[in-house]
């Protein structure tokens, strides 16, 4: 299990999904194992928008658990946060396109990891047509950079105690010091590339068989505060929560949710319309600190794949700095 707890908000904890596994002598004919499981999933969403004349400006707050309906009460300080940030949005400038020190937010680093490591290593990737699975060995990432995906996680929507082939979940490290160590598996990939199931499999319902997917995705802790990774940087980029984030092949784009230029070590001016972009190499290379303040994320959403309709999701993870990298804005 990774470092760092989840991050608690309310008065209502995650209840966590009630397991019940019959033994062989059980079943019909006496083989295999039984797994029922029943759990709860609950989703809030508020969309926050603000305009001054033509422009107009917007802010997204969720909240997820594997909770009852009581556990969305008590998050109007979230929504009314969201309100703020789309009236101040109003008022920002948008960023200039330029290649610099780049600070990523928890959030954003974790759909990061996500996106551009995760999706990388699920075993059966290469099988869907455009698919890439990243080979074990490579080196894909700096070597500060640990990169996991743990099912097992307590109080988290995308914790099971057994996937929907059965298999017990766990944690699989996938990136390690930069280096790809493992792969996300079915029972079917895991026989084809003579490794174990990783508690991986996931169907969407019934109705589809399963695929290897993402759950819990998280960035290994590091160490230092998050001002210790800005007061390095004399002009630099700190960019916050996600938006919108697309890979094609080794080329990604991430928007955030809103930035912040960095001068002299400090936070400055509120800037929008902030794009991460390039190639995952590049990306991922310049990976050159990371901050020991990991949390994990209680926000809604989900994941799909292969047509299958979104699965609950859970992303961790602590600042991170990029030594380098391109922002794409929109002013001259």
């Amino acid at each position: 299990m990774p470092p760092g707890e989840p991050e608690k908000r309310g008065a209502h904890p995650p209840e966590e999904e009630r397991v019940r596994v019959r033994a062989p002598e059980e079943q019909s004919g006496g083989h295999g194992a039984g797994v029922r499981r029943e759990k709860r999933d609950v989703q809030l969403a508020a969309l926050a928008v603000a305009r001054d004349g033509g422009t107009v400006e917007r802010a997204l707050a969720s909240f997820g658990a594997r909770a009852g309906w009581l556990a969305v009460q008590e998050h109007e300080e979230r929504v009314r946060a969201a309100a703020r940030q789309a009236v101040s949005l109003l008022g920002a400038q948008p960023a200039r396109s330029v290649t610099c020190p780049v600070v990523l937010d928890p959030r954003l680093a974790a759909a990061l990891a996500h996106e551009v490591v995760g999706h990388l290593c699920e075993a059966d990737a290469a099988d869907a047509p455009g698919g890439n699975l990243a080979p074990l060995g490579a080196q894909l990432g700096s070597p500060r950079l640990t990169i996991g995906d743990d099912g097992s996680v307590p109080g988290l929507r995308a914790t099971f105690a057994f996937d929907d082939e059965g298999t017990p979940s766990g944690n699989t490290l996938l990136l390690q010091n930069g280096v790809v160590v493992g792969h996300l598996h079915t029972r079917e990939t895991a026989a084809r590339d003579r490794a174990r199931p990783t508690g991986s499999a996931r169907a969407a319902s019934w109705r589809h068989a399963p695929l290897a997917r993402l759950g819990n995705v998280y960035i290994a802790n590091g160490s230092g505060s998050p001002a210790d990774l800005l007061r390095e940087v004399r002009l630099g980029v700190y960019a916050c929560d996600i938006v919108d984030a697309r890979r094609d092949g080794d080329r990604f784009a991430f928007t955030a949710g809103h930035a912040y230029m960095i001068r002299d070590g400090e936070p400055a001016e509120l800037v929008k319309r902030v794009v991460l972009a390039g190639r995952v190499a590049d990306l991922l290379g310049a990976v050159d600190r990371i901050a020991g303040d990991f949390r994990w994320h209680d926000d809604a959403g989900g994941c799909t794949r292969g047509g299958q309709g979104p699965l609950p999701i859970a992303g961790g993870a602590p600042h991170v700095r990029l030594e380098r990298a391109e922002i794409r804005g929109v002013a001259p």
